[in-house]
């Protein structure tokens, strides 16, 4: 047993040293990694001293640690920034690298594009006065003319259009509807316009239907324009601008840029620009004209319906009140022996079938000598 313990003890002095000089190298091998990274670190920073190093540039692989005895680490250290240098700090950042007076011409370019974008999806009828004048200067000379032919504010025709076409000859709509005024087919035919992508023959069309509107509504502007829009069918069906959506925010379109152009939202039935004062005489024309139109929606009273038969047929006719409440009133001819139908319409003017109609006969029906014929006939 002794023996053997005394061979071992060799044999673990040589397992012992031989670990310790592992250790070494290795601990060796870690202060080496630790120089080369320090160096490396203090290369990166490159910071000027006034020690031994200067400069990051002398600062190489063959420097050693003991060169650096003495440096302050405070030195390669950046102080605390101020709030000025933090809003430096942030505005470099943003600028992602770029200096000041390129970052200002980005910017610049970057919000110009914005408002060509902005201007670009912008409505025709928001435009401003000069942008509306630019737009209409192409067909001055047929708006002017339309305008003094049909009396109706150039003003006007420039604001239909606007809220039509936007001043585009070729435009069209799903529902057919062609040329710079949006005329329909029909309308177009009815009007005389051959071509209606012709810009001289679709303005005097368009204007020439307006003032027909203007007319038909005894010159309220509003119902005219829903007329131009909807109808005038639609117009007179609701007793004024139709409850449609669309018809009422065209009519608020057309009369915005007829501000806009004109400086006034229009109040009279005439929009010649000429007449901008009205008289006593025109609002006298204009009661009258009102006056009118109601005794012609109402029907005749009994000394009207007297009087309104054609004075031919006082003498060989007689008159008789008929109907309920007596509000029919009729003139009748009695037959003579030798008479028919074609000597009857000989003597008072009124065609056959007429008088077929009006007192039930046909073609064969016989007529018998002091027979009572209607010939004519009033509603009181």
């Amino acid at each position: 047993m002794f023996k053997i313990k005394h061979c071992l003890i060799p044999f673990v002095g040589m397992v012992i040293s031989f670990g310790a000089a592992n250790v070494a190298a290795k601990s060796e091998n870690l202060h080496e990694n630790i120089e080369k990274e320090l160096l490396k670190a203090i290369t990166m920073l490159g910071k000027s001293e006034s020690g031994t190093v200067t400069k990051s540039s002398e600062i190489n692989s063959n420097t050693k640690v003991e060169d650096l005895v003495g440096l302050s680490l405070k030195e390669f250290m950046d102080p605390p920034k101020t709030s000025k240098q933090k809003n430096k700090a942030s505005k470099s950042a943003n600028t992602k690298g770029i200096s000041k007076g390129t970052y200002k011409k980005v910017m610049a370019i970057s919000s110009k594009r914005s408002k060509r974008s902005s201007r670009r999806y912008r409505a025709c009828y928001q435009y401003n006065y000069q942008e509306l004048q630019n737009k209409s200067r192409r067909y001055q000379r047929s708006i002017t003319e339309a305008s003094k032919r049909y009396g109706v504010n150039e003003n006007l025709i420039k604001s239909v259009i606007t809220a039509e076409s936007c001043f585009k000859v070729r435009a069209r709509s799903h529902k057919g509807a062609r040329g710079l005024m949006q005329l329909m087919p029909a309308t177009a035919r009815r009007f005389g316009v051959r071509n209606s992508y012709n810009s001289h023959q679709n303005i005097g069309a368009g204007t020439k239907y307006l003032r027909w509107l203007l007319d038909r509504f005894s010159g309220n502007v509003k119902f005219a324009l829903a007329g131009y829009n909807a109808g005038e069918g639609k117009v007179d069906r609701y007793g004024g601008i139709p409850p449609y959506k669309e018809t009422r925010e065209y009519v608020r379109r057309v009369l915005g840029v007829f501000n806009t152009l004109h400086h006034k939202m229009p109040t009279s039935a005439n929009l010649n620009y000429k007449n901008t004062t009205k008289s006593k005489a025109y609002y006298q024309k204009l009661w009258h004209q009102k006056q009118k139109s109601k005794q012609q929606t109402k029907p005749m009273n009994q000394r009207r319906c007297v009087e309104a038969a054609p004075s031919h047929l006082r003498g060989i006719t007689y008159l008789k009140r008929s109907g309920r409440g007596g509000t029919i009133w009729r003139r009748y001819y009695r037959l003579n022996h030798s008479e028919n139908l074609a000597s009857v319409t000989h003597k008072t003017g009124v065609h056959a079938s007429t008088l077929q109609r009006m007192n039930r006969l046909t073609s064969q029906s016989p007529l018998m000598p002091g027979q009572q014929l209607i010939v004519w006939e009033c509603r009181a």
